[in-house]
């Protein structure tokens, strides 16, 4: 879900710090889901690399210092936001669905 529509490829090795989905609305139909992913330190740099990249052809990535931040309103009812935090190695993912 993280890679689909943002170009991103997901490294193999992780640690996973939050993985949590939460509905509320009529029977559930409204959600949201979170990840918080961890990487190990030479893993960070090939993330850096390839979030760099997808900075330069990708309008919804966005670099502000240390952070590399990734912006997308899939449709009407969906977004999608991911975060990594170059000096701490962590990856935040949020997906709503309304």
């Amino acid at each position: 879900m993280i890679s689909e529509h943002s170009g991103f490829k997901l490294p193999e090795k992780y640690k996973v710090i939050k993985n949590t989905t939460e509905s509320s609305g009529f029977a559930g139909q409204d959600f949201e889901i979170n990840v918080v992913l961890e990487y190990k330190k030479q893993t960070i740099i090939e993330i850096s690399e390839q979030l760099d990249s997808l900075v330069i052809v990708n309008p919804n990535w966005v670099k502000i210092g240390q952070i590399i931040e990734y912006s997308n309103q899939i449709n009407d009812n969906e977004s999608e936001t991911i975060k990594f935090d170059i000096k701490k190695g962590v990856l935040t993912f949020n997906f709503v669905h309304i």
